[in-house]
């Protein structure tokens, strides 16, 4: 379980918080989707757990204890990461990339080649196909797909995921997105997923938290935010979120 507690972050210089007293619970085995425009705090938030940003006030409980208090390295290592970028090495090949942290800390080479193969198989790579290519060899889908496998490569009990399909067009935006909830269905991962699309986020998230100018406006399951907005933000948010997607939708069959 992940918990925010009034969780703020501001920079010098700056009149208004990026993340200004946020509190919620990513329960265990849950997909969580952090929802909102550009701006309006998810990804810091995000960063945050795994402390690649630390909060100015607040704090942040992995498993009821304070992450600031943790040893960072350990915290990073039962914490998955996915960006849109992948950040994949261009010089190392697919299994390679996959068993990078496992090689760091010593894991047998036998144990490392059979991790990266059975991750591969979980992602929906054949390992005998895509083992031994290199970043440069694979589309974009399946690049993500290999990111995936190496933020699971530890077998860590938190995935973040930070817009990770927003680089992929619409078709295999929607498998990824297919293959990420039957994927938790095996796993059960505990896993905060940040994107600013409507639709991706009443698709995945077992509950959603809507953000606005750093401010939490509502958390909670997809139809409660749908038919019980909790203001007139999330109404309006939520109704010109979805008109945008039918009007880009109608216009992609133009």
């Amino acid at each position: 379980m992940i918990h925010f507690k009034q969780v703020c972050k501001h920079y010098p210089g700056q009149k208004q918080p990026i993340v200004e007293n946020v509190s919620f619970i990513v329960n265990s085995g849950e997909i969580l989707v952090l929802l909102g425009s550009s701006g309006s705090g998810k990804t810091t938030l995000l960063k945050m757990v795994n402390r690649l940003i630390d909060a100015s006030s607040g704090t942040i409980e992995i498993d009821g204890k304070n992450n600031t208090e943790l040893n960072i390295i350990q915290l990073r290592r039962q914490i998955g990461y996915v960006s849109q970028d992948k950040a994949l090495f261009p010089h190392l090949n697919v299994e390679d990339n996959i068993s990078l942290m496992p090689k760091i800390l010593k894991h047998l080479p036998k144990i490392r080649l059979q991790r990266a193969h059975v991750l591969l198989e979980l992602v929906g790579l054949d390992p005998a196909i895509f083992a031994n290519r290199f970043p440069n060899e694979l589309s974009g889908g399946q690049q993500q797909r290999v990111a995936v496998a190496r933020a699971l490569a530890l077998d860590p009990h938190y995935l973040l995921m930070d817009e990770p399909f927003g680089a992929v067009d619409p078709i295999i935006r929607n498998d990824l997105q297919q293959e990420l909830l039957a994927l938790n269905k095996v796993l059960h991962k505990t896993i905060l997923f940040v994107t600013h699309d409507i639709h991706e986020a009443l698709r995945l998230g077992d509950r959603i938290a809507i953000l606005h100018q750093g401010q939490l406006q509502q958390a909670g399951t997809p139809t409660e935010c749908l038919h019980q907005p909790s203001n007139a933000f999330v109404k309006s948010f939520i109704d010109t979120a979805l008109s945008s997607a039918s009007e880009a939708l109608r216009g992609s069959h133009d």
